[in-house]
């Protein structure tokens, strides 16, 4: 690591490195599970026609 601007002090640089140790260990973590929606629909699924007028549920 190193300081391009300013004068950090001993805390300030140990805080840092504090946090960026300890970030990618935060990205092994399993996370609950939680299925998206899908931005794409199945082709098979549309329908050829859809009329204005009728109900579908």
């Amino acid at each position: 690591m190193r300081v391009l601007r300013g004068e950090p002090s001993p805390e300030e640089l140990a805080a840092l490195t504090a946090v960026l140790s300890l970030r990618p260990t935060a990205r092994d973590e399993p996370a609950a599970h939680r299925r998206g929606t899908a931005n794409w629909t199945r082709p098979e699924r549309l329908r050829a026609y859809d009329c204005p007028r009728s109900w579908h549920g």
